[in-house]
Parts: structure tokens; C-alpha cells; sequence
């Protein structure tokens, strides 16, 4: 009989436990070794406790089939974190900041903890003005954007000037134009 990790194997409701099948990690190795545990029911049912503290070791089994010592604390996912304690898991929501969106024409897409983005929109710019996907713009001569997913990218245009020929000439910056220039006249 083939059974996946974390199966339950056999209850024992008068005992509020079942035995389930588990997935040991080998000290030695990176193997995994199959073992039945007994685990308690997570169940409000079982108020009382028929356990001895002596007669049976507690242990936990999380949601991928492996074996969770008593007192181990693991994280499921980016958002929860769970410990082993008197062979009951608990799970507790972790306090975690979510990223806002690249740009407000993004998508959310709810996510297990947080949310994803589909971007894939467009753009809005600083002037209220919508841009898709790939397309790029002048805000000034010298200032170039692109939308991207992960928003707008910006490209600033850095001017140099080397030294006049003549020392009557006359730094000018063309209409329309980025960087100034020369004036020899």
C-alpha cells in the first residue's frame, strides 16, 4: 500500500490522536525516511487530554508530510509562521510590508501573503498622461521615459562641454535641443 506524506494512517478518537504517515530527515544524509507518528487531533472536540506527558513523545506533522520536533518552528510561506508545541501546530500570520505597485495602471492579483502585480497596462507619467506598454517620451530634452512593466524608467542626458576655441565665444542652448553648445560667431 502506497500512502503520501502527511496521510492519516489510523484514528483514535477516545485518545484524540491519529497515527499518520511523516517524512523524517536523515541526520546523516539528505534523505528522507518514512515514520508513523502518533499526532493529536487539532480538533476543539479534544478539550481534555487522555495523553501522559511520559508514555508518548510529542511531534507534529506539517503540510508537506514532514516531521516536526516538538518546540520546531518552520515557515509554510512568506507570510506564516508555525511552531510544534505539545504536538499541536500553530500558525500564526507574520507582520510583513507589501510592496506597492510599479505604477497605479497596474493589476493587483491576490496573492497567499501578498499581492502581485500585472503591469502589463501601461503607464501613467507625472502629468497624468497614459502611455503603453513599450513606448517611450521626452518630459524635457534632456529627460527620456520608457514603460516598462516594472514601471516608468527614466534616462537623464548628461551634457559635456569641453573648453571654448575662442575666448569670445558664447555658450547657447538650442530650442528644442538637450545640451548647450558653442556659439562662434
Amino acid at each position: 500500500m502506497m500512502v503520501e506524506w502527511g496521510s492519516m494512517l489510523e484514528e483514535f478518537p477516545e485518545l484524540c490522536m491519529k497515527l499518520v504517515c511523516a517524512a523524517r530527515v536523515s541526520p546523516t544524509s539528505h534523505f528522507l525516511t518514512a515514520v508513523v507518528l502518533p499526532v493529536k487531533f487539532q480538533d476543539h472536540l479534544c478539550s481534555k487530554d487522555p495523553w501522559c506527558d511520559d508514555c508518548l513523545e510529542y511531534s507534529c506533522v506539517d503540510d508537506t508530510g514532514l516531521l516536526q520536533v516538538e518546540g520546531s518552528k518552520w515557515s509554510p510561506d512568506e507570510c506564516h509562521e508555525c511552531v510544534c508545541s505539545n504536538g499541536k501546530v500553530t500558525c500564526l500570520t507574520r507582520p510583513i510590508i507589501c510592496p506597492n505597485p510599479p505604477h497605479k495602471n497596474c493589476v493587483k492579483i491576490a496573492g497567499p501573503c501578498c499581492p502581485t502585480w500585472n503591469c502589463t497596462t501601461g503607464c501613467v507619467d507625472e502629468n497624468g498622461e497614459d502611455h503603453d506598454l513599450g513606448t517611450s517620451w521626452y518630459s524635457h530634452p534632456c529627460i527620456y521615459h520608457t514603460c516598462t512593466v516594472e514601471g516608468i524608467m527614466t534616462r537623464i542626458t548628461d551634457c559635456f562641454l569641453g573648453d571654448p576655441i575662442h575666448p569670445t565665444c558664447v555658450k547657447f542652448t538650442p530650442v528644442g535641443e538637450c545640451c548647450p553648445e558653442w556659439n562662434y560667431s
